[in-house]
């Protein structure tokens, strides 16, 4: 049980800070919206808030991989993609 609560806080904490790099790189973009938003959330998704027409431009026109209803996978980011993915979002807005 020890074992399987550090490896659960330990997979929280990561996403969590996942969460606040991404804000943080956004913050630091061209972005003019307001996206701290995600860092008070919980668990491995959040919403963009990107209209379906943007969410599918992204994915077809910067390979990043998103639902129709703008919807990402926070667990998937890392430090080689964030910049990325924020230059994608940048590109719809």
């Amino acid at each position: 049980r020890n074992d399987w609560s550090a490896e659960l806080a330990e997979m929280r904490n990561r996403i969590n800070g996942l969460r606040i790099k991404l804000v943080e790189h956004i913050n630091a973009s061209d972005i003019d919206e307001d996206y701290s938003f995600i860092q008070e959330e919980k668990g491995m998704f959040s919403f963009l808030g990107l209209t379906e027409d943007q969410a599918r431009s992204v994915r077809s026109e910067r390979g990043l991989y998103m639902l129709n209803s703008s919807r990402i996978n926070i667990a998937s980011l890392n430090a080689q993609n964030m910049d990325r993915v924020v230059a994608a979002v940048a590109s719809v807005l």
